[in-house]
């Protein structure tokens, strides 16, 4: 499944990406792969863990993402691939809308 997103927004002065919440509580994707590669992570502190923020740069890019089945886990999940482009400096979380991976701007 191909499903296209555009979204823009404020730049904050000094950030060179974006940031996609992917792995918050309740969040339906989980991004597994950025233009083919594993997806960069914000990284905190000296421990190794799933921070829940990819961080992308500027420009179009395809993410696959992982739906996490959390309702029906029996029917385990599922690779959806989603287009999108991202501003730097923007933050961005992952939806749902009519059944389909969304980008949406997180406005502060």
């Amino acid at each position: 499944m191909l499903i296209s997103g555009v979204c823009g927004g404020t730049v904050e002065a000094g950030n060179a990406k974006a940031v996609i919440e992917d792995n918050i509580v309740g969040a339906p994707y989980e991004v597994i792969e950025v233009d083919g590669a594993p997806p960069e992570r914000a990284k905190h502190g000296i421990f190794v863990t799933v921070i829940p923020h990819v961080l992308v740069p500027e420009g179009s890019h395809q993410l696959i993402l992982l739906r996490k089945e959390i309702d029906l886990p029996e029917q385990g999940n599922s690779k959806e691939i989603l287009k999108v482009t991202v501003k730097a400096g923007q933050r961005y979380r992952l939806g749902i809308k009519n059944g389909e991976p969304i980008l949406v701007e997180v406005r502060r």
